[in-house]
């Protein structure tokens, strides 16, 4: 050996050489993974995850704790779970599944039902919890719990009916001899409030119930009538047939095919000689005298007089009505406003009108707040965008605009707008088909505010969301900012999910995550799956087959 290969043998078994072999197997192990699970990134939802066994009560389940405090542990509760909610102004819940039974949690993952159920109803005051009687494929049960979980009486129902315009209340009823029996149960006090004691509960509304007692004559009809909250009659009057329970302080009811309204003091306005009556909406009531409709007032006074074969109560305004065979809208004045099946409103300045037999699709009017068209033809697409701006297309026309919320011309073209892409003063556009001169059948990004466009050297675009949209280039896709730049990563391009507040959904080895505009992993990629968002940043996420609830809220823009 020579004395070179000695010193170089003698370095090698040293300890120097011992901690550059760490140091060295230290940077390669970031190389992988940097190269595995992508760039970090500085963004504000940057975090990592830790398992950490937990429980509630008798519930055992895993959370994923992220070391960014920002945002909430990811309890995993069950096999699956879904979003529950009433309307986009109420509570949501999260039911859980375990062993094929549901329970219900918080969208913080608390716990607020975990007896097993197979559904849950969600109402701005209460959920009903229904299950299945054992051994009795025909019938169930309903329980009956308050906004926070905690169970309302011992009582189980067979039936209930929510009746919105009552939301402290609930209509349940337990089966007997006749079939089933109904009563009122109070929500706010917790306590039955009308006994169950009725045969059907049909409408609750301003204080006022429509009941029916058992069937008192040979035929088995119901006679109905109305009470109020304390069981007292409004009217001695019992009737055949109703229309509508109360609204606007009248209620729509029947004697002997004819109908007339009840008011709450139990007076009728007028006898009973309309062949329908519908409920009171916009001060007005519809209804049918001599085989034709009108309206007439709360005094009983005709305010639009009966000259159409068919109509409809009137909403926000507007009533649709048959004339002459031929749809028109109305005001509540009477005046015909537009001649077609409906009106919708766009904002506070301008409307959508429209004509068809079935499907919104014939033809689209945009109306200023006079219901004067903007333009003097119609729309095939009317398409209000989320910074307000609208994009309207007309084939027959052969032309295409985006305009204003108050209806000023912003962009005008002779291309269909129909299959291009808009994101925040941004226009992705193919030139192919309806303009000859610039038939070349490629993609252009123009700048509505600044009427400047390039070309962009792709075969094929979709998804223009967040200022990225998703290209094709060659075989794979790719992201694009408005700028032209590639959104690079170690992310799997078979998949390409949209943008949405700055993020994408992205997969890695199989495996699901976030990454942020530069490409930059915001979570690791560690999730089976990861749903489209329930609601604005919050992702229903699958971890060792459980899932759970990634909750972005606070590290993201709210819109």
């Amino acid at each position: 050996m020579t004395e070179k290969n000695s010193e170089l043998l003698s370095w090698v078994r040293s300890g120097k050489f011992k901690i550059f072999a760490a140091f060295f197997a230290v940077l390669v192990c970031l190389w992988i993974f940097f190269n595995v699970y992508g760039r970090s990134s500085n963004h504000a939802c940057t975090t990592q995850f830790e398992p950490k066994a937990d429980y509630q009560g008798e519930l055992n389940y895993i959370t994923l704790v992220p070391s960014n405090s920002k945002i909430p542990g990811i309890k995993l509760l069950g096999e699956n779970l879904s979003f529950a909610r009433f309307g986009p102004e109420q509570p949501a819940y999260l039911a859980f599944t375990r062993k094929f039974k549901s329970g219900l949690a918080t969208l913080d993952g608390d716990i607020l039902i975990s007896k097993g159920y197979e559904n849950f109803s969600i109402y701005p005051n209460v959920i009903v919890a229904y299950d299945r009687i054992a051994g009795d494929e025909g019938y169930g049960y309903y329980d009956i719990y308050d906004i926070a979980g905690k169970r309302i009486g011992n009582e189980t129902y067979d039936k209930y009916t929510y009746f919105e315009a009552e939301p402290e209340s609930l209509a349940v009823c337990k089966r007997d001899s006749w079939g089933c029996t109904w009563g009122i149960l109070d929500l706010k006090e917790k306590k039955i409030k009308i006994p169950i004691s009725y045969s059907g509960i049909f409408s609750y509304s301003e204080g006022i119930l429509l009941v029916s007692s058992s069937p008192n004559n040979q035929y088995g009809f119901h006679k109905y009538h109305f009470i109020n909250d304390k069981e007292e009659p409004l009217s001695p009057l019992s009737f055949d047939g109703f229309t509508s329970g109360f609204s606007e302080g009248h209620a729509a009811v029947e004697i002997g095919m004819k109908f007339t309204y009840i008011d709450k003091k139990g007076q009728l306005l007028s006898d009973f000689i309309y062949e329908t009556g519908r409920k009171f909406s916009d001060g007005l009531g519809l209804v049918k005298l001599n085989g034709k409709y009108g309206f007439i007032d709360h005094e009983g006074k005709v305010k639009i007089p009966f000259q159409y074969e068919q109509a409809w109560p009137f909403s926000d305004g507007f009533a649709k009505v048959y004339r002459d065979k031929k749809p028109y809208i109305i005001d509540t004045s009477g005046k015909e406003i537009f001649q077609g099946t409906g009106i919708d409103k766009i904002n506070n300045f301008l409307y959508e009108a429209y004509n068809s037999s079935g499907k919104k699709s014939s033809y689209i009017y945009v109306l200023n707040a006079n219901f004067k068209p903007i333009r003097p033809f119609a729309f095939d697409r009317v398409s209000e965008q989320k910074d307000g701006n609208i994009i309207l297309a007309s084939l027959k026309e052969g032309t295409s605009q985006i305009i204003s919320p108050k209806g000023e011309i912003l962009f005008s073209s002779k291309d269909s707008l129909h299959d291009s892409f808009y994101d925040n003063g941004y226009l992705i556009l193919k030139r192919s088909g309806s303009n000859e001169k610039n038939d070349d059948g490629k993609y252009y990004l123009i700048n509505i505010a600044s009427k400047t466009e390039k070309e962009l050297p792709y075969q094929n675009i979709r998804i223009f969301t967040s200022g990225v949209f998703i290209a094709k280039e060659g075989e794979k896709e790719i992201y694009v900012d408005t700028e032209g730049n590639r959104i690079s990563g170690n992310f799997t391009a078979d998949e390409l999910q949209p943008f949405v507040n700055g993020i994408a959904i992205v997969m890695v080895n199989g495996k699901y995550g976030f990454i942020d505009k530069s490409g930059n992993s915001i979570t690791p990629p560690i999730f089976e799956a990861i749903e489209k968002p329930i609601e604005e940043n919050k992702y229903l996420v699958s971890y060792g087959k459980k899932t759970g609830l990634l909750n972005l809220t606070s590290c993201l823009p709210q819109n």
